[in-house]
């Protein structure tokens, strides 16, 4: 296996560190570099400690808590293998990272720092903070007397100026330790750092040692695989970034584009393919003590571990993981409100036909048989057998039991955006009748349905319905129309993961 260049992500390599939960950076390594002065009769002074607390907007926090995943806070360390191949000479083992999300004014970034010196002194420290390009991002210089190595000391960066928006690098503390009559010693200390378009909304909490704070394994796999996508369509790194750093503050329109990115993302980036033989969910897991759907649980774990080989979302070729809606549904939501969106899981319907549709996975080789790009879900032909297995005839008819799909907010009514990233309608259903070759559209933030309540023998169709998503998916007549929409289990929230 290649192993992967790695330096687009701003990743240094150079000196031994380990990074701690919430902001705090525990430095072992190196001695800093040190002039005027020789090795022997130095008072050598090194950080050991760095912890990023607040940058206060007001009431809210720009610092953002963040943990690797479920198991692994950051205060263990970890290395970054692929199948037991490590994918780059790690002199780097990091235990942490930053988290912030820049959507407002420019406010003050505070800093407590602990120090190791081994004879004490007053020394004039100076931190700088540079991103991956040397831009600096703030300063500020402070006299310290080091006497023991466990005392915090507060540093004040006064405007710390970050880009906006959803990106990952990896900054640079660059520290200056000046004493009267000797010489300057400096030392680099470098920070991973996740920037946040917006604040994360449920299931993660922004409560600092919580199991949901935001994992970094999943910003990795969202930021890795949209830029392995840039990249293979020869779209540059500065453009990937600028293409999210473009999304930042609460606007509405920024939560839609954010959103479609997810699903756009599920749907064709991460070789998902539809559960062909019952639909069957492959990351949802059942609570003993669960009474409802509502109460079920999103295994987030297992399901990076299955995209994943090593290193954060790094597609292999011919990879195919089954899921069903549910899933689908959930990785839309947890990823989405990761960054700041506010979708809920909707789960709708009750045996309803559908009309054809192409499933996520499109046209590939699924299980016993060949499934076709355009089918009938769960179609059964004359002799009762699903048409995606060999040998079977025309398809006759076919239902969902259920749907679910992610939704924008919490109150379900006709008029709800929805998202989709399990299957693409026929926009050309309703539209030309002499043109019957499908038009996919993956439906992103469209509405729900003309009305929650059809006649039973279905409506006709105008240029007012024929872009909603339930009349696209759902047969017309039947009473099919109503199945979907006035049967199910509703809004499912956001599920807990684990």
């Amino acid at each position: 296996m290649a192993t992967r260049d790695v330096s687009a992500f701003g990743v240094q390599t150079s000196n031994t560190r380990s990074i701690a939960s919430t902001g705090m950076i525990n430095v072992a390594g190196t001695q800093p570099v040190s002039s005027g002065a020789s090795a022997h009769s130095a008072n050598v002074m090194r950080v050991v400690e760095i912890n990023v607390e607040r940058a206060m907007d007001g009431d809210a926090n720009k610092v953002i808590p963040l943990r690797r995943n479920r198991n692994t806070p950051f205060d263990a360390t970890w290395k970054v293998t692929s199948r037991g191949m490590l994918l780059w000479k790690r002199e780097e083992i990091i235990t942490g990272a930053i988290g912030y999300c820049e959507n407002g004014s420019r406010v003050p970034l505070e800093i407590t720092a602990k120090f190791d010196l081994p004879r004490g002194g007053d020394f004039l420290v100076t931190l700088e903070i540079f991103d991956s390009g040397g831009t600096r991002l703030g300063a500020t210089s402070d006299e310290v007397n080091v006497a023991r190595s466990n005392t915090d000391y507060r540093f004040v960066i006064p405007e710390f100026r970050v880009n906006n928006g959803f990106y990952r690098d990896t900054l640079r503390f660059q520290w200056t330790y000046k004493q009267e009559n000797s010489g300057e010693q400096r030392e680099p200390v470098p920070v991973p750092f996740y920037s946040f378009p917006l604040r994360p909304t449920e299931p993660w909490s922004l409560t600092p040692g919580e199991q949901n704070n935001p994992w970094t394994d999943a910003l990795d796999l969202i930021w890795y695989e949209n830029w392995q996508w840039n990249q293979e369509n020869n779209i540059p790194l500065y453009e990937t970034r600028i293409s999210f750093r473009n999304l930042r503050g609460a606007d509405r329109r920024n939560r839609e584009k954010i959103a479609e990115i997810i699903t756009k993302m599920v749907n064709a980036r991460l070789g998902l393919v539809y559960e062909q033989r019952g639909g069957a969910p492959g990351f949802i897991s059942i609570p003993r003590n669960a009474d409802t759907w509502a109460d079920y649980e999103f295994n987030l774990t297992r399901f990076i571990s299955s995209i994943n080989d090593g290193f954060g979302g790094r597609s292999i070729p011919g990879r195919r993981i089954p899921v069903n809606c549910m899933d689908c549904a959930n990785i839309e939501v947890t990823f989405s409100n990761l960054l700041g969106c506010n979708l809920s899981v909707l789960n709708f319907g009750d045996r309803f036909r559908c009309n054809r549709v192409r499933t996520i996975g499109k046209a590939v080789r699924v299980f016993e048989g060949d499934y076709d790009e355009w089918d009938f879900p769960f179609a059964l032909d004359i002799n009762g057998r699903r048409t995606n297995t060999r040998g079977s005839g025309p398809a006759v008819e076919g239902h969902f039991s259920y749907h679910e799909i992610a939704m924008v907010g919490d109150d379900f009514e006709h008029r709800s955006r929805i998202h989709d990233s399990c299957l693409e309608v026929d926009s050309n259903l309703f539209i030309d009748f002499q043109q019957r070759s499908p038009i996919p559209l993956l439906p992103t933030h469209m509405q729900f349905a003309s009305t929650l309540h059809f006649p039973p023998e279905g409506i006709d169709f105008d240029d007012t319905n024929t872009h909603h998503y339930i009349e696209m998916l759902v047969i017309n007549g039947q009473n099919h129309l109503n199945n979907a929409t006035q049967r199910g289990r509703g809004i499912m929230g956001r599920r807990n993961i684990l």
